[in-house]
């Protein structure tokens, strides 16, 4: 009885966050500067939950920063190692580090129940590179 109406509120919160701004593998995969083993990087992200990509999402606009400073992308990881490793919880080199000087700079927390949500940084990137082909 409990999981029927556990089931019940799943699917009406579900039915309130607008299907375009959940973020996908397709997402994760444009903003990924290093495409091969897209079928190894689909299986990790399966395996990630939905709080967890959109945090990928977030860093890895970060780490594109990091990588397209590198000369050379063979030190890129794969897809698929970086989200098996969670590497978007790794911290960034100290020179690629924003310093926040005030509270208005900080990462703000997401709620719970937007937890599901792409933020609009992302989604601007995701906007910015489908003009671009």
């Amino acid at each position: 009885m409990a999981s029927a109406a556990l089931r019940i509120v799943d699917d009406t919160i579900e039915n309130k966050i607008d299907p375009s701004l959940i973020a996908g593998f397709q997402d994760f995969w444009e903003l990924y500067p290093r495409r091969e083993a897209r079928k190894d990087a689909v299986k990790a992200w399966d395996r990630i939950g939905p709080a967890d990509r959109v945090a990928a999402l977030v860093a890895l606009l970060d780490w594109r920063r990091v990588w397209q400073a590198r000369a050379d992308y063979r030190y890129t990881p794969l897809p698929a190692t970086w989200l098996n490793g969670e590497r978007w919880t790794d911290e960034l080199p100290a020179e690629h580090r924003q310093v926040a000087t005030s509270a208005s700079h900080v990462i703000a927390k997401l709620p719970e129940h937007e937890r599901g949500e792409m933020p609009a940084k992302v989604r601007d990137m995701l906007a910015k590179l489908r003009g671009a082909r």
